[in-house]
């Protein structure tokens, strides 16, 4: 994991520099160390090898080979898309890689570099009044960029919708469905965008606890009978391939999810309760919505004990807890104490993010190799 802290503590003084730039005034100064944050750490991602990330050898790997030696466009995307069922936009992204003969790890570092810029968008979107954004994606590095090795498709789903998101909260359908679509052209399951933008118009609009309570009661339910309502869609409505009937198979249980994140979310999910009835009064109805999420994401979560992988699907919730982790230090009113309360949590995702990707190894993201170190190796 030395690699990774070491380039995230880099990462953290160029984002420092880009925010203090920003609320300055200094828009260039704020955008190029906001760019030099992306490019670092999508090199990062572009110069691991082929072991890093279970995906990138799943299926990353598969499709860039199948690109290699297609003849023409059309007939890759008959072949691909249409008898494979790999998602439209991540097909085209690997031909036009493949057609000017790249390595794949130029594919690497564009499939970094894509959700990179939406996650930093959003961030940058959700600061504060202060114009503090920069906690936001210091949570999203130790959380989730070792995740974003492994799997690429739907982190890019995941961090489109979470940029959009705002479209959903002002009520502008057609802008969120416009990148909802463009999601689903990196996974299908980004369609979760269309329930999403109606439970957060009914959500939000709620002046009464008794819906949101009512709401949780619908999904627990729908848990219970997961399986049921995927093979419905799935096989009755056809509304995604029959490849994801492999999240309603047989499971291993609770061994089928990863343990250390299901205690993590479940105890975020409950601080998530708390947080919500002492500063509901205070905060907005984005933060609301965002509290609501890690509230639900426990629920959804819980699908991997039923289905193999299945817990991936609360991953397009799970992700706003980079905008909630913060919320917490609100209630601290001395700005000293705050700037200590940021180094608290810093500390507290620096010891997770070692613990998940490091000592438990899950993703396969450590050791990190690079193609330089074993270009050098031969």
């Amino acid at each position: 994991m030395l690699i990774y802290f070491i380039v995230f503590s880099i990462c953290i003084v160029f984002l420092i520099v880009a925010q203090s730039s920003f609320k300055k005034g200094n828009k260039f100064i704020g955008v190029f160390a906001s760019l030099l944050v992306i490019i670092i750490l999508s090199l990062l991602a572009g110069m691991r090898t082929i072991n890093i990330g279970d995906d990138t050898k799943g299926y990353v790997q598969i499709v860039y080979d199948m690109a290699s030696q297609q003849n023409g466009y059309a007939n890759f995307i008959k072949s691909l898309v249409v008898n494979s069922n790999i998602e439209f936009l991540y097909a085209t992204i690997n031909y036009i890689v493949c057609y000017f003969k790249f390595p794949i790890n130029v594919l690497y570092f564009i499939f970094e570099l894509i959700p990179l810029i939406f996650i930093y968008k959003a961030c940058y979107d959700n600061k504060d009044e202060n114009g503090n954004y920069i906690l936001y994606f210091i949570c999203f590095m130790f959380l989730f960029f070792n995740k974003s090795l492994n799997m690429c498709r739907q982190t890019i789903s995941i961090a489109i919708l979470i940029y959009a998101y705002k479209y959903a909260l002002n009520r502008k359908f057609f802008k969120y469905s416009f990148f909802g679509l463009i999601a689903m052209g990196f996974h299908i399951t980004a369609i979760i965008f269309i329930p999403t933008y109606f439970l957060s118009k009914i959500i939000s609009n709620s002046k009464r606890e008794i819906k949101r309570v009512f709401i949780v009661i619908i999904l627990l339910l729908m848990t219970l009978k997961y399986q049921d309502i995927l093979n419905f869609i799935v096989l009755n409505l056809k509304m995604i391939d029959t490849k994801y009937l492999y999240y309603s198979s047989s499971s291993l249980g609770i061994g089928n999810v990863p343990l250390l994140e299901f205690v993590f979310v479940i105890l975020f999910g409950l601080m998530s309760i708390c947080l919500y009835f002492k500063q509901k009064n205070t905060i907005s109805t984005k933060e609301k919505m965002y509290i609501y999420f890690l509230i639900i994401t426990p629920i959804i979560y819980s699908l991997g004990i039923i289905g193999n992988f299945a817990f991936r699907f609360s991953y397009y919730f799970y992700y706003y807890i980079i905008f909630v982790i913060p919320l917490f230090k609100n209630s601290i009113r001395n700005n000293e104490s705050k700037k200590i309360m940021n180094l608290i949590i810093i500390m507290c995702l620096f010891i997770y993010s070692y613990l998940y990707y490091g000592y438990i190894g899950y993703d396969h993201t450590t050791p990190y190799q690079s193609i330089i170190t074993q270009q050098l190796d031969r």
